[in-house]
């Protein structure tokens, strides 16, 4: 079950081919609890009494901002082609990943559509992901 929520990150720009709605949900599921982890940290961190100062005058808080801004940067990539993939297994194109973009209905669209269930068999796209 973890590799298949890893799968994203190994595939990193692959755009081609289909994924399976139970990789998107475990993926999506991975990114949630990472990003609930990181929060909690920082929210942590910034309630202690006494902070603590790092290297160059840094807060805690400020390298938690930056470990997760990093954790973003590099999990965007993956999760776009994760779309795209999951959109060919519908049998639609991939570029509606870039409805992600379009604020409140781009996400809301896409994860209605994540819940659909793929088409089975081979479509255009290439054979059913397992």
């Amino acid at each position: 079950m973890i590799k298949l929520a890893l799968r994203p990150f190994r595939q990193f720009a692959r755009f081609k081919g289909r994924s399976s709605r139970r990789e998107f949900w475990l993926f999506f599921l991975f990114q949630l609890l990472v990003n609930l982890s990181i929060v909690g940290i920082a929210a942590y961190t910034a309630r202690r009494e006494s902070p603590s100062t790092l290297v160059g005058g840094m807060q805690p808080t400020d390298l938690i901002a930056y470990i997760w801004l990093g954790y973003m940067m590099l999990s965007v990539v993956p999760f776009y082609a994760l779309v795209a993939r999951r959109f060919r297994d519908l049998g639609q194109t991939g570029w509606l990943c870039l409805t992600l973009m379009i604020p409140a209905l781009g996400p809301a669209f896409v994860l209605l559509q994540m819940l659909r269930p793929g088409q089975e068999g081979e479509n255009a796209y290439g054979p059913a992901p397992h």
